[in-house]
């Protein structure tokens, strides 16, 4: 869902794995956790989770959750509502924000998945306009 915004992220089942590093073997890049309540998690999945199994693979992320640059409890949440604030959260930390704001929000929403692409790609932000005197 993040690709519509220009994001590039990779899902990694970190859960699942008894290596508790897992996720670095995607690179270096920031981590982001998503977690819910045992009950969210059964509901979603129609699983029928035990809390034991909800906390086996809750103590299988700590390692993630230590390294996590954003954790977002999503019980509350829908879907988009979670990638809203993975956007919100990649904008002010690649320095978008300011950006955006300085630039009238003048761009399209093709323009704006184009330019969080060009982050991701390593090729930074655009050049600010200049501070009005």
């Amino acid at each position: 869902m993040l690709d519509r915004y220009g994001i590039i992220a990779q899902s990694v089942a970190q859960e699942h794995s008894s290596v508790p590093t897992l996720y670095r073997r995607k690179g270096d890049h920031p981590v982001v956790v998503l977690d819910a309540a045992v009950e969210t998690v059964r509901r979603r999945r129609r699983m029928a989770w035990t809390r034991q199994h909800y906390w086996r693979q809750w103590y299988r992320l700590i390692s993630a959750r230590q390294a996590a640059r954003l954790i977002v409890r999503t019980d509350p949440l829908t879907p988009e509502e979670v990638a809203a604030v993975i956007v919100q959260w990649f904008d002010r930390w690649t320095g978008l924000d300011v950006f955006w704001s300085q630039n009238d929000s003048s761009y399209t929403v093709r323009e704006q998945k184009q330019i969080r692409l060009d982050v991701c790609y390593g090729r930074g932000v655009p050049a600010l306009k200049a501070p009005k005197p």
